[in-house]
């Protein structure tokens, strides 16, 4: 049976059962249903994909709106858009928990033979349910100390939990101030077949370099190197390079 077809069943059901919050909600998506297949060349049934589209979209104004209706504090009006969202909910695909979805992931992962990312930050992290401690990589990896939407390391030292700041000081073997060091050398000297060292780690800089932060707008992006490499530092790059057999080309 289609997802149109199920729709319209349950309309009937619920107008015997006298099921008003469910016979709402289904005569709202049925109603955007007739819409959807008149709005081009005719046809008798809409294809489920798109009676999932419809389906999701009202779950998710439903949703949005239970939001606000709650900050105005309607809980009478939140609760009646939820009871809609779950009818809604009962046609959508099971959502999968985190524990399946990074199953999942892992699997895709691996049978595409792609590299995973490894953040070192995200190591020693305790709000990171993932382990990415450094010992635990494979080869096939690209490990990371951040990537352009973390804050830079000395930021992450500066913001982070002193229980979280002190665990990463004990795993590799470093006082606090030198946690960036150590997190570089950390991501230089582990198995994975590449290492990306963001710049403003190297420079050892604060949160005010950090590139993106995810899901917001103004300020991302802007960030600039203020001027090149000193004589020091690109020979210190140059030296690690070589010491933890980093140097392009070149086979562990």
């Amino acid at each position: 049976m289609s997802l149109e077809q199920q729709i319209s069943k349950g309309i009937m059901e619920a107008m015997k059962a006298k099921d008003t919050v469910r016979l709402g909600a289904l005569r709202n998506a049925k109603k955007y249903i007739i819409e959807a297949k008149t709005a081009g060349p005719e046809i008798t049934e809409l294809p489920d994909a798109d009676v999932l589209k419809i389906i999701s979209k009202l779950a998710k104004q439903g949703t949005d709106s239970a939001a606000i209706f709650s900050e105005q504090n309607r809980p009478d009006l939140a609760s009646e858009e939820l009871a809609q969202v779950a009818v809604f909910q009962e046609f959508l695909p099971r959502q999968l928990t985190p524990e399946e979805l990074t199953a999942e992931v892992k699997a895709m992962l691996a049978a595409s033979g792609y590299p995973g990312m490894k953040i070192m930050q995200f190591a020693f992290d305790s709000r990171e349910s993932g382990n990415y401690l450094p010992h635990t990589y494979p080869r096939n990896s690209v490990v990371y100390t951040g990537t352009h939407d973390n804050v830079t390391t000395e930021g992450w030292r500066s913001n982070a939990s002193a229980e979280d700041v002190a665990y990463a000081c004990r795993y590799l073997r470093c006082a606090p101030e030198d946690l960036t060091e150590a997190m570089i050398c950390a991501c230089l000297s582990c198995v994975s077949d590449m290492a990306v060292i963001p710049l403003a780690d190297w420079l050892h800089l604060d949160a005010e370099a950090r590139i993106n932060t995810p899901s917001t707008q103004g300020a991302n992006w802007q960030w600039r190197l203020p001027q090149p490499l000193t004589p020091a530092l690109s020979a210190h790059i140059a030296e690690l390079t070589a010491l933890y057999h980093r140097v392009p080309g070149e086979e562990l």
